[in-house]
């Protein structure tokens, strides 16, 4: 059971190999803050998660559909980062699944297990993102939330977020 007078947030930067590509799967936001922007499946922590990893693993299924049998067997949970400010505590947990997809193949996954989703209504889509293009291709950078979009490329969250992904390529 996980309590605190703090609003507490999390989110699950999942990655899998598409193709030959390190990907992240991300969605774009129905409603919320940045409707239509692309971020990390997440949300807040409710009182009967054990832990703040377990809840950034649930909030990935409900809001994706996707569990991580379907994704190739996960390694561990990492904390990658944690933050706050004057509206809660926000933590960003990394999952590299062992899956190797072809792009239909991850595409028609994605398709299906979006339709079950518990709260499929949380995101219109869901996509599979090459990592590099994160960095590198201002067209998707635009594409991101504004808050994750500072996380990845300011400091220091920038620096975790870099060395998790080097952890894992």
């Amino acid at each position: 059971m996980f309590e605190t007078s703090t609003p507490e947030f999390v989110a699950c930067f999942v990655t899998v190999v598409v193709q030959h590509d390190l990907c992240v799967i991300l969605g774009r936001q129905a409603a919320k803050r940045y409707p239509g922007l692309l971020r990390p499946p997440g949300g807040g922590v409710e009182q009967h998660d054990s832990t703040l990893a377990m809840a950034s693993l649930r909030e990935f299924t409900e809001e994706t559909g996707l569990t991580f049998p379907d994704l190739g067997t996960a390694r561990d949970v990492h904390q990658i980062y944690s933050t706050g400010n004057e509206n809660g505590i926000f933590t960003l947990f990394g999952v590299h699944c062992r899956g190797h997809f072809t792009n239909r193949e991850l595409l028609n996954l994605i398709t299906a297990r979006h339709a079950d989703a518990k709260c499929p209504g949380e995101l219109t889509e869901i996509k599979a993102v090459p990592v590099l293009e994160l960095f590198c291709n201002p067209a998707i950078r635009y594409d991101l939330a504004p808050d994750f979009r500072a996380e990845i490329t300011v400091e220091p969250t920038a620096t975790k977020f870099d060395n998790y992904i080097k952890s894992i390529a």
